[in-house]
């Protein structure tokens, strides 16, 4: 399955950057940030080992000071590192849990929450991907986006949205934004249902755009690991477009993967 893929190689570099930010912890200076209170005075200090050959001991100087200056980059380099561990701690814990669901067939979020195991449940959509049902699907239209990108008759979440549909019609594609399925009672709405007249299908294109964020990184990685449940197959049925903080939008990529589902419905 794709996303436990996903989620086992995130896992692995979650183990790596915490035994790299701890290592460099152990191996440099002791240092931090602090407060003094003396007198009613409330100063910003810094506290740092100082050793020799008899004995190691703490001192402080203000921050202001000259010296406190020259020790401001180390001590925040730490102070940054001390909450990356604590956050890859946390966030790999997050994915553990996440793994040990899917491993048993049900969504972290479930078990966050307490929710007992679906029983029973038949996970299959049985969409035929024809025209005909691409015509009856129905857009969501959600009015809290009116001040996002607008194009064309759509108004889109974001820019990259709105260069996937601008790309699209380069293409001669035609797209529904954010049309409505139903997993059982549970409402989806998948970014763009595309109809390629090439091979007499349409397919999905879901564009995950803050995938340096843990929690939405989290949520779409339960998202896709529902889509695969109910069968809609990735690189076959839909195709995932991703960015990660300000870097550019490559809509190149996009042209890549839409000519991958294309040779891949061909051949399905």
């Amino acid at each position: 399955m794709l996303s436990s893929f996903i989620i086992r190689k995130g896992i692995q570099l979650q183990a790596v950057a915490s035994a790299s930010a701890r290592k460099e912890l152990s191996e440099s200076a002791k240092i931090s940030f602090g407060r003094h209170f003396k007198n009613g005075e409330n100063r910003e200090v810094i506290r740092f080992q100082l050793r020799s050959e008899e004995k190691t001991k703490w001192v402080e100087v203000p921050l202001s000071s000259k010296k406190g200056r020259q020790l401001y980059p180390v001590a925040k380099r730490k102070e940054i590192l001390r909450k990356m561990v604590v956050q890859l701690t946390n966030d790999r814990r997050d994915l553990m849990l996440m793994m040990r669901s899917l491993d048993r067939g049900k969504s972290a979020s479930d078990e966050r929450l307490g929710y007992p195991p679906a029983q029973d449940v038949e996970k299959k959509l049985f969409l035929k991907y024809t025209y005909e049902e691409f015509c009856s699907l129905v857009e969501k239209h959600d009015q809290s986006i009116s001040a996002g990108y607008r194009y064309g008759r759509h108004v889109f979440r974001s820019k990259s949205e709105m260069l996937v549909a601008q790309l699209l019609d380069q293409l001669g594609l035609e797209y529904k934004y954010e049309p409505v399925i139903m997993f059982k009672d549970e409402e989806r709405w998948p970014d763009f249902a595309v109809y390629c007249p090439e091979t007499g299908r349409y397919f999905f294109i879901e564009h995950l755009g803050m995938m340096d964020h843990m929690k939405y990184r989290m949520d779409n990685m339960e998202k896709m690991a529902l889509y695969e449940e109910f069968g809609i197959r990735n690189g076959v049925d839909i195709i995932y477009t991703t960015e990660f903080g300000r870097g550019s939008f490559d809509v190149g990529a996009v042209m890549g993967k839409i000519a991958g589902i294309v040779i891949a419905q061909s051949h399905s």
